[in-house]
């Protein structure tokens, strides 16, 4: 087993709903919601291990009332086979740091809250860049053996 690298994953912002406003404005409700997702990933052999948990904030205010609730998500794991892989890169310089993973098709990475179109971008604190090259190297030799193997047919 390679490294491990802690990531986030950044959410769409706070989504806000109001409701049950009537003429008279005295009965509404306003309930905002937040999750906030992190996790660990490493290359284990073969494969690409990413396990990630986290929370749901609702604040929710009402008329005569307010509730303000944090709720864990479930903990979800998925392996992936690093063949199902197409690219890993380091992108976002200082500022922005992140591991940005590829794979050769949509489905593979779906399970992962923040995939788009096969690709999924694990955020990770400044000071795990030494960790998160490692990873980015790790992960990009084994979808290289993995493709060469492919081409070559196992030989």
């Amino acid at each position: 087993m390679g490294p491990t690298l802690p990531f986030r994953l950044r959410m769409p912002g706070r989504k806000d709903e109001v409701s049950g406003l009537d003429l008279t404005g005295s009965s509404f409700k306003v309930t905002s919601t937040s999750f906030e997702v992190h996790g660990y990933l490493h290359v284990d052999g073969d494969v690409l291990v990413v396990e990630w948990g986290g929370t749901i904030q609702v604040q929710e205010v009402g008329a005569m009332s307010v509730r303000d609730e944090t709720q864990p998500l479930p903990n979800e794991r998925i392996e992936v086979p690093v063949a199902d892989l197409y690219r890993a890169e380091l992108v976002g310089g200082w500022f922005r740091p992140r591991l940005r993973v590829q794979a050769r098709a949509v489905g593979v990475l779906s399970s992962v809250p923040t995939e788009k179109r096969g690709m999924v971008e694990f955020w990770y604190d400044r000071s795990e860049r030494f960790t998160a090259i490692e990873v980015a190297r790790a992960l990009t030799e084994a979808i290289a053996a993995a493709e060469e193997e492919t081409v070559g047919g196992g030989d």
